[in-house]
C-alpha cells in the first residue's frame, strides 16, 4: 500500500469559534470532508456498518490528582458533576452530531443494512457515557443498534462466551504481555468483527501513555469486550493491568489488535481539538485543555489520516511505534512524499504544540524525548529559475536537505504536480500565468512561494 497516493481530507470551518459553529455547519463540514476523502461508495447495500466513536470518558481530569485517579479503580465516574463535559464541541468525545450526519449518509448508500454505533469507553460505564455524550436512539433514527462493549460477554474474563470471538495473533505479533488466561489470542465482539465495514470517528487528541491517538487508536484499544480486558472483577472498568499502558507496550498491542480488523474508513472530529490527551489529564484547567482546533478530517487510509493528524498536534508520527509498524505492514501509508492533503487549509496553517502534563503525571505516563517536535520552522528554499512557456512551467529550486516534497499550485486548477526528488529539474504542465510552490520538510513545515 505504501507504493500507493493517500489522499486525506482537510478541511477548516470559517468560525472563528468552535461553539459558534452550528448544526447546520457540522452537516456541510462532515459531507464535504468526506466527499474530499473519496466517499462511502465503497460501501454496497445491505452490508453491516459499524461507526465507532471516542466516547472516552465524560469529564475533564483536570489537575495532578485527579488525573493519577484515572489510572486506578474508582468506585463512582460520576460522582464530581463539575467535571462533566458538554456533549457538543468539547474536545474528550467525539461530537453526537458528526456522528448522525455520517450515519445518514452511511444510510444513504446502505438503504437496507445494519448500521450499528459501538463503543468501550476507558473512564465509567459506557452505556451512561453515550447517553450523556447525546449517542441515544432518539438522535440516530438512522443506526439500527447503539452498543456498549461494557455488555459483551456473559462473565468475567468468560473468552468461550458465544457473543465473543478468539482471533489468533497477526504473523508479526508484537505484544508479548498477553495473560495465559487469554491463550495467546485476541478477543472481539462477534458483531463487531463480522461486521463488513469499519469506520473510525474519533477526536484530535495527543496522548499521555501513547503519545498521539486517532483513527487507529480509537479501534485498538477502544472497542475491547469489557468483561474480557476489563482489570477487576467487581466491575471497574481500568484496562491498565490487563493491557500493559507503557509507551512501547500499548502501540505494541494497538498494532496487533488493529491489524486484526483494520477500519475501512475515518473521520475525525477536531472541532474543538485537545491537549493533555485523551481527558485533559493534568491540563492546570479544562480551558486550557482546548485548543479550538475547527477541522474535520477524513480518509480511506487510516494511517495517512493519523500521521497527518498527528503533526497537526506537534506529534511526529514516525516516532509513533504503532504509526510506523502499521505503514511497514502495508496497512496503510506513512511516508509523506505518498500522502495528498486535500481541503481549504494546509496543515503548516494549523498545527501547533499540544500540551502534555507536566510533574509527576509526566514520569508515570512517560513520552520519550522527540515523540513532541519543537521545530516549526519553514524549510529553506530558493527559486533559482523559473518559467512558464508552451503550457509547462519549468523550474530549478535550491532547497535544504530537509525538504521532501514541492507541491506546485495553478491560480486556477489548484494542485497540479507534486515532485519528491531532483527539485533543480522540476517540469510540470502547467496552463495560465500564476501559481504557488508549496515546499515541505519532514514535518511538514512548509515554505510558500508565488509566481
Amino acid at each position: 500500500m505504501d507504493n500507493k497516493i493517500a489522499t486525506v481530507a482537510l478541511v477548516q470551518s470559517k468560525e472563528d469559534k468552535a461553539e459558534d459553529i452550528t448544526d447546520e455547519q457540522i452537516k456541510q463540514l462532515v459531507q464535504e470532508t468526506v466527499e474530499l476523502a473519496g466517499g462511502l461508495g465503497f460501501i454496497k447495500d445491505g452490508q453491516t456498518v459499524v461507526v465507532k466513536p471516542n466516547i472516552i470518558s465524560t469529564r475533564a481530569i483536570t489537575g495532578q490528582a485527579a488525573s493519577m485517579r484515572m489510572a486506578l479503580p474508582y468506585a463512582d465516574a460520576y460522582k464530581d458533576k463539575s467535571k462533566l463535559i458538554p456533549k457538543e464541541v468539547n474536545g474528550i468525545t467525539a461530537d453526537y452530531r458528526v456522528a448522525q450526519e455520517l450515519t445518514a449518509m452511511v444510510r444513504e448508500v446502505n438503504p437496507t443494512g445494519k448500521i450499528y454505533i459501538m463503543e468501550s469507553s476507558g473512564d465509567g460505564a459506557t452505556s451512561k457515557n453515550l447517553e450523556l455524550m447525546g449517542y441515544i436512539k432518539e438522535n440516530f433514527p438512522n443506526v439500527d443498534e447503539i452498543i456498549s462493549l461494557d455488555d459483551t460477554g456473559n462473565a468475567y474474563r468468560n473468552v468461550d462466551a458465544p457473543d465473543v470471538v478468539g482471533v489468533d495473533p497477526p504473523a508479526n505479533q508484537e505484544y508479548k504481555k498477553l495473560a495465559k488466561w487469554m491463550k495467546n489470542k485476541y478477543y472481539f465482539d462477534k458483531k463487531y468483527y463480522e461486521s463488513d465495514v469499519v469506520i473510525s470517528l474519533c477526536c484530535l487528541k495527543n496522548h499521555m501513555n501513547a503519545g498521539f491517538t486517532g483513527g487507529i487508536k480509537n479501534i485498538g484499544i477502544g472497542v475491547m469486550p469489557q468483561q474480557i480486558y476489563r482489570s477487576f472483577k467487581n466491575g471497574s472498568v481500568v484496562r491498565g493491568l490487563t493491557i500493559s499502558h507503557e509507551f512501547n507496550d500499548i502501540s505494541h498491542f494497538i498494532h496487533d489488535y488493529y491489524s486484526l480488523k483494520p477500519a475501512d474508513f475515518v473521520l475525525l472530529d477536531g472541532l474543538q481539538g485537545l491537549a493533555y490527551g485523551p481527558a485533559a489529564q493534568g491540563a492546570p484547567s479544562y480551558a486550557a485543555a482546548k485548543m479550538n482546533m475547527r477541522v474535520m478530517m477524513a480518509s480511506k487510509d487510516v494511517v495517512a489520516n493519523d500521521t497527518i493528524a498527528a503533526l497537526i498536534v506537534g506529534v511526529d508520527p514516525h516516532k509513533v511505534p504503532y504509526i510506523k509498524s502499521l505503514a511497514k505492514d502495508g496497512v496503510g501509508v506513512t511516508n509523506l512524499r505518498k500522502i495528498v492533503v486535500k481541503g481549504n487549509v494546509r496543515v503548516d496553517q494549523i498545527k501547533k504544540p499540544f500540551p502534555f502534563a507536566k510533574g509527576v503525571l509526566s514520569k508515570v505516563f512517560r513520552i520519550p524525548a522527540g515523540v513532541a517536535y519543537d521545530n516549526y520552522n519553514p524549510p529553506k528554499a530558493k527559486v533559482k529559475f523559473i518559467n512558464i512557456a508552451d503550457g509547462k512551467l519549468n523550474a530549478k529550486l535550491e532547497v535544504g536537505e530537509e525538504v521532501i516534497k514541492v507541491e506546485i499550485y495553478n491560480e486556477q486548477s489548484g494542485l497540479v504536480g507534486v515532485v519528491s526528488k531532483d527539485f533543480s529539474e522540476i517540469s510540470v504542465d502547467f496552463e495560465g500565468n500564476k501559481g504557488v510552490l508549496i515546499v515541505y520538510d519532514n514535518l511538514l513545515n512548509a515554505q510558500k512561494i508565488e509566481f
